[in-house]
């Protein structure tokens, strides 16, 4: 059965105001930034237009088994993804965070009917993975910004007992979608993955 790549016209789409705002200015903030040949692509929350999902698949083969995540952002350079981007807007307890860490850095191919004829897009051996966290909800006295600084420490080790594409982890707070120094930390990791 093939993703679900366009909303229906009978279906009312929302306005480009009640989308994500943080995943609106992320992927602002990286096209501004420039990543040269590269393309970036988005998901349904972040753009009105193409209004797709981004599926990530585990092996060439586009099936439901075969399909681990679907990813908020994501860049394919010289035919190969690679960088992977997940925002968290509001659930950013550690299951979450890990949970989408590992599901995208299993995943070895990006498949869609938009991209090269819908073969599969293998993931870059020097792919970026981004994660990017809103902390303007939680609370002033919160430990969480600690909790992630642990956790990417961890992650990131774990990357080369996961044999995975993925050689980089990046996780990232920022404080909404108006916090334009952290998000341009965000554009600048993700540019200078695209233009190394």
């Amino acid at each position: 059965m093939k993703d679900e790549l366009t909303v229906s016209s009978s279906k009312m789409l929302p306005s480009r105001n009640v989308k994500h705002p943080l995943h609106l200015a992320v992927a602002d903030t990286i096209e501004r930034r420039g990543i040269g040949a590269a393309i970036l692509y988005r998901d349904l929350a972040a753009d009105d237009s193409p209004r797709q999902r981004l599926p990530l698949f585990l092996g060439k083969r586009r099936s439901s088994c075969t399909r681990l995540c679907n990813v908020d952002l994501l860049v394919i350079k010289d035919d190969a993804v690679k960088v992977i981007i997940e925002i968290e807007e509001s659930d950013f307890r550690p299951t979450i965070i890990c949970g989408k860490f590992l599901t995208s850095v299993l995943a070895t191919h990006f498949i869609h009917d938009s991209c090269h004829n819908s073969e599969p897009i293998q993931v870059s051996d020097s792919a970026l993975f981004v994660q990017v966290v809103n902390t303007s909800k939680l609370p002033k006295d919160t430990k969480k910004p600690f909790q992630y600084k642990l956790l990417k420490s961890e992650l990131q080790s774990l990357l080369p007992r996961l044999s995975s594409h993925v050689e980089l982890y990046k996780l990232f707070c920022v404080e909404g979608e108006n916090d334009i120094p952290a998000l341009g930390k965000v554009g600048n990791a993700v540019a200078l993955a695209c233009n190394a």
